[in-house]
């Protein structure tokens, strides 16, 4: 004798949660907007510490000397007028990707370092041993034109993120993608 069992699965439950996961999935990008949010804040905090995990290389006291005279921000590093820091910006780009970066055209040397050549022509005027002072392309009194010459600018990566940032846009990923779908 062969005993029947029946069994009937309700699944309407399953299938309204595996909906619900591909619905969230389909649409991303109220998480890449809250993702770009935090690395922008990182970023800030790149600024605010002066580089992260390394600090960035300091000022040269030349550097020091010239703000102080212009009365800008004094030592922080890449923040004479504020301008590099404040020209950040990010956009999401479709469903799945995001852009940070600066428009301006000083930005990249100064986060990834580099070397260029200055092609000279510049006046200056003699001010005290060993010291010379640069002055107004229109100056009638000066000493000498700079020659051409290689100008360095430290590495200083100012569009990097820490490794608990990206932690985070993780949680926030799955955070999206699981709401409406977790058990209460």
């Amino acid at each position: 004798m062969t005993a029947i069992v029946k069994t009937k699965i309700d699944d309407r439950g399953a299938r309204l949660l595996l909906r619900r996961l591909v619905r969230n999935s389909e649409n991303i990008r109220p998480a890449l907007n809250d993702i770009m949010g935090d690395l922008l804040s990182s970023i800030d905090e790149n600024f605010q510490k002066q580089g992260r995990p390394k600090r960035w290389t300091p000022l040269k006291p030349g550097s020091i000397r010239q703000r102080r005279k212009k009365q800008q921000s004094g030592t922080k590093i890449l923040q004479a007028s504020g301008l590099l820091a404040s020209s950040i910006n990010g956009k999401v780009q479709g469903d799945s990707k995001i852009t940070i970066g600066s428009p301006l055209p000083y930005a990249r040397i100064h986060d990834q370092g580099g070397t260029f050549t200055h092609p000279g022509g510049t006046k200056f005027k003699i001010v005290g041993p060993g010291k010379a002072k640069f002055v107004k392309n229109s100056a009638t009194k000066f000493n000498g034109i700079t020659k051409p010459h290689q100008i360095t600018i430290p590495k200083r990566p100012f569009l990097m993120f820490q490794r608990k940032d990206l932690k985070e846009a993780e949680k926030v990923l799955a955070d999206h993608l699981l709401s409406g779908v977790k058990q209460k």
